[in-house]
């Protein structure tokens, strides 16, 4: 009996040992599954956080829960892998788990990649609440079957102990002599009974404080709707506290503030009738232990604030099978949900944007193919959305053009470009055909390439505005400025041709005083040119048309031309100038166009020198400013700047006061274009002044950083003397040759103004002439006589002029028959006339130049003079006006024969002598580096060679040519000088070559 006793003493232990360790196993399966909750509720939160602050101390415990969630997992599968409904349930849980992870690690790759708009499409796309709830019911399900097992094993554990106390009980009164030993055991047996319910409270008490840490709010009820747990998740989120409500079963109004059944009341009473009555927006599940209730919802707290709270209830059974309890995990999404209205809120309020902006936005995939189109878009080409979808850049149909009128291919739009380039297209100008209204559209167009976490393009961005209307404007502005200029220089033609005729004395003596009349008039006259030219170049600054040929150069050599090219204006005031030049000063250079900067300089010296007192000094002033800056400053000592004009001093027009106008004369426009041509430069142009005491006018240049070899210009005797002569003046410094009494002139001229100009001009000079009014009259005239000069106006009312040039150059009566075409439109007939432009004297603009006109006609009538060989010099250039200034210039000394190519000079060398070749190597057909070829070609011979250029000459090739000019610093009497110079060293002469030209 005592062994039997025994035996069953100590099963009884072992069972009460075994029952207990259960218990543990049961309670860590519960804290592993809440710690599996808590890592998933962290992740998901620290996700949010950095998601809505864009902090990178958010990933960090993000990390760690996405790090620590497999292994816990793992310990849960192989913790209950004696039991098949935990790992059933496990089995849907951990695919859950894994999936809501990829979706958070997803969503932070997106915001990353693409930013916070793309992660709020995402967001809303993809069904990260639906699967924390799917988790959520999961982990209490799994909860809700431990708990169950733990209420068995517990009990078992309490029964195996009182069955154990009985065996000890028995023992002792069958064996009193044992005592000591039964004392022992049951001593024993205390101890470890004790230990194990430490255990089993210290279990309960870990069960309980992860029920307090967890961030999720959980109620449990009995079978009686008593409450059974009520965790601190839960009184912070209701403001009731648990102690109010465990043990009683009116735990609903802390929720509803009304009585009613909870989640958890259905669950227990198994009926879910009552839920359409109470909620809207739920959703019954399947379990593998029954079904859950999940409810989303906006509820008020006690402070009346809404809340938006996510609460799912689930059945809690005993291993029988048997209801033992309900339990409600509550969930507070308020901000998460006030992120998601935000993000709607956001998309709807862009969507908006897009929609009804009026630039057109349409976004194309990496193919160029168009994936949306907002309406401006389609609008503005024409087509609807479902014609515009899908449409890619290549397509044939679209018709594009640039802004010259040429076709741009497909591959030559922006998005291509920008797709190819991987980088932004901006402010592109095309025009598009639209064959709804058969009309083309003028665009702005702009594409941005978004770019893949691989760099390369997933979609293309492009945005255009309509800019129809300003083409409009500015094509109609550009009309306008052109058509008025033309109109203003015909009447100009007529008064400055008269004054400089009557100034000239073809109408006799003229009083000193009438003089003075006459002179008041013809400055006014030349001011007005002067106006008309200043607008012209502030049209051409402000529509970007000026052309500005930057290099870097040496600015001493610019300031000294600048201040000769200014001396003799500045004698007509009694000013002179003084050029206070740095130490260094040879040695400064900037980035800049050479004869814009000279144009600079120029008025500021001309508006110092207008408004200092006679005998005054201006003062000229370069220096650098801390080896980053160019200074070059202007120094008056005039009456100042008053304080309101210097707001508003470089406006265009701007005049301190309307007698400056009268005294001093100007257009109000100088400093403005001043200040536009140093911007081109990325300088600046400012002043300083006071009033009574003079003003400083100064710019600021960026230094080039280097050093250059100096070259100033060469300037020999009388360079910069006053080259300005009056009209009378003209006959003898042009030294006509004696007219034949035959000689006649023919003049085509439909204004009759302009056409008794020219008759008097010829008649005073000796000629016979005919006026012919209309193309049909000078036919009529060139029949019946013969003529030693013609001049031809090429808008004549009847027929466009250049038609009868041609048909006059094909006649062999008048094939050569010198013609002087003196037009409004010369320029242009001069540029369309074409390789045949060099059969014609000269092309001469109205105003008519009197100089140039009577040196054109001196070339055309001078003859051979007798026992001497009068030079010839052949002018390679391709600038049409430089060639006319050019002959006129040298009329007197030689006679100049232009070629536009270097093929056609080689042709005219081949065919023709010449004494002397002035070159630009800048030819259409010749760079410099080609030079040496050109200067090596046999058909130079020894003929000497000046070159006169905008560029500086290869010092290879220096010593192969007379001379080496740069036209932006060399004046006009300077080159006479040169060529003449060699002209004499050659022993060539003409009866004109030591007379002073005098044109400057």
């Amino acid at each position: 009996m005592l062994a039997i006793m025994t035996i069953l003493a100590f099963w009884s232990i072992q069972n009460f040992q075994n029952d207990s360790s259960l218990v543990a196993h049961t309670n860590l399966v519960i804290a592993r599954l809440e710690e599996i909750r808590s890592l998933v509720t962290q992740a998901e939160g620290s996700q949010r956080g950095y998601l809505i602050s864009q902090h990178e101390e958010y990933l960090a415990p993000y990390g760690s829960a996405i790090q620590a969630i497999p292994a816990k997992l793992t310990e849960v599968r192989t913790l209950t892998q004696d039991n098949p409904n935990q790992q059933s349930n496990l089995n849907t849980l951990q695919p859950l788990v894994n999936q809501r992870l990829d979706l958070l690690q997803k969503g932070i790759q997106v915001n990353q990649q693409q930013g916070f708009e793309a992660t709020k499409t995402y967001i809303q796309s993809n069904n990260g609440f639906y699967l924390m709830g799917q988790i959520q019911a999961d982990i209490n399900a799994m909860i809700a079957e431990e708990n169950s097992l733990l209420q068995e094993r517990s009990n078992k554990a309490q029964s195996g102990s009182n069955l154990t106390s009985l065996t000890f009980l028995m023992l002792s009164f069958l064996s009193a002599g044992l005592l000591l030993l039964l004392v022992y055991l049951l001593q024993q047996f205390n101890n470890d009974r004790k230990r194990a319910e430490e255990e089993l409270t210290e279990q309960r008490e870990f069960a309980t404080s992860i029920h307090a840490l967890s961030p999720i709010g959980k109620v449990v009820i009995d079978t009686n709707h008593k409450v059974v747990l009520w965790n601190p998740a839960l009184e912070k989120l209701t403001g009731v506290k648990g102690s109010d409500v465990i043990g009683t079963s009116n735990h609903a109004r802390a929720f509803y503030h009304e009585d009613r059944p909870s989640l958890g009341d259905m669950i227990i009473d198994q009926d879910l009738s009552k839920l359409d009555q109470y909620y809207e927006n739920y959703k019954i599940q399947p379990r593998a232990s029954g079904q859950s209730i999940r409810v989303e919802t906006w509820f008020p707290d006690l402070n009346g604030k809404r809340r938006y709270i996510v609460f799912e209830a689930n059945p809690i059974y005993n291993r029988d099978g048997t209801l033992k309890a309900s339990m409600t995990v509550f969930q507070d999404l308020t901000s998460f949900k006030k992120i998601e209205d935000a993000l709607r809120e956001s998309e709807a309020r862009f969507r908006l944007l897009i929609e009804k902006i009026p630039v057109g936005v349409v976004l194309q995939g990496p193919n160029a193919e168009a994936v949306m189109a907002n309406d401006a878009a389609c609008n503005l080409l024409g087509l609807t959305q479902d014609q515009f979808l899908g449409k890619t850049s290549y397509d044939p149909q679209w018709k594009c053009i640039s802004e010259d009128g040429t076709d741009v291919p497909g591959e030559q739009h922006p998005v291509p470009i920008a797709i190819r380039t991987r980088q932004p297209v901006r402010n592109q100008t095309m025009g598009v055909y639209r064959p709804r209204d058969n009309s083309w559209v003028w665009l702005l167009v702009n594409a941005e390439p978004l770019l893949d976490e691989e760099g390369f393009v997933s979609n293309v961005i492009c945005s255009f505005s309509d800019i129809t209307t300003r083409k409009n404007v500015e094509l109609l502005k550009t009309e306008f400025i052109s058509v008025v200029s033309h109109e203003l220089r015909t009447p100009l033609t007529s008064i400055l041709g008269s004054l400089g005729l009557i100034m000239g004395g073809v109408s006799g003596e003229i009083g000193p005083a009438t003089r003075s009349m006459l002179d008041i008039a013809h400055k006014n006259s030349e001011r007005l040119v002067r106006l008309i030219n200043d607008i012209l170049d502030i049209e051409k600054i402000e529509s970007g048309k000026m052309v500005f040929h930057l290099k870097p150069f040496e600015v001493a050599p610019v300031v000294e031309q600048a201040i000769e090219a200014t001396r003799s204006y500045a004698e007509q005031y009694g000013v002179t100038f003084e050029n206070i030049a740095a130490t260094n000063f040879h040695r400064l250079k900037v980035v800049a166009d050479t004869d814009r900067l000279t144009q600079v300089i120029v008025n500021l010296l001309s508006n110092a020198a207008k408004f200092s007192p006679r005998g005054e000094t201006v003062r000229i002033e370069t220096l650098s400013i801390g080896n980053k800056w160019l200074r070059i400053s202007v120094s008056d000592k005039g009456p100042g700047i008053s304080e309101e004009f210097k707001s508003r001093i470089f406006q265009k027009f701007a005049q301190a006061d309307s007698s400056d106008t009268r005294q001093k004369g100007g257009t109000g426009l100088g400093l403005s274009i001043c200040k536009a041509i140093v911007e081109k430069f990325k300088g600046t142009i400012n002043f300083t002044t006071l009033p009574g005491k003079g003003s400083t006018f100064y710019v600021d240049l960026p230094l080039v950083q280097g050093v250059i070899k100096p070259a100033r210009p060469i300037l020999p005797e009388g360079a910069g003397a006053d080259g300005r002569e009056k009209v009378h003046e003209l006959q003898e410094i042009l030294n006509l040759p004696e007219i034949v009494p035959s000689s006649k002139v023919l003049i085509s001229e439909d204004d009759y103004d302009i056409a008794m100009f020219m008759f008097q001009t010829f008649r005073h000079l000796g000629f016979e002439c005919d006026i012919a009014y209309s193309a049909r009259e000078t036919r009529k005239f060139l029949a019946e006589n013969r003529y030693t000069l013609m001049t031809l106006d090429l808008l004549l009312p009847d027929e466009d002029g250049l038609k009868l040039l041609r048909e006059i150059r094909n006649q062999e009566k008048t094939r050569h028959m010198p013609v002087i075409v003196v037009s409004a439109k010369a320029h242009e007939g001069m540029i369309e006339f074409n390789g045949q432009a060099f059969t014609v004297v000269d092309w001469i603009d109205k105003p008519i130049d009197q100089k140039r006109l009577l040196a054109a006609v001196k070339a055309t009538t001078r003859p051979l003079l007798t026992g001497n060989h009068f030079p010839r010099i052949l002018h390679i250039e391709d600038d049409h006006d430089l060639v006319k200034v050019i002959r006129a210039l040298l009329g007197e000394i030689a006679e100049v024969e232009n070629a536009s190519t270097a093929r056609e000079a080689l042709n005219k060398l081949e065919h023709e002598k010449f004494d002397l070749i002035l070159l630009d190597v800048e030819l259409p057909d010749s760079t410099s580096t080609s030079l040496p070829t050109l200067l090596n070609n046999p058909a130079l011979g020894t003929i000497p060679v000046v070159v006169f250029s905008g560029s500086e000459v290869d010092p290879s090739v220096s010593r192969k040519i007379a001379a080496g000019l740069i036209k932006s610093r060399t004046s006009n009497q300077e080159l006479v000088n040169t060529i003449s110079n060699i002209f004499k060293k050659l022993e060539i002469s003409a009866n004109s070559v030591d007379k002073n030209i005098g044109l400057k």
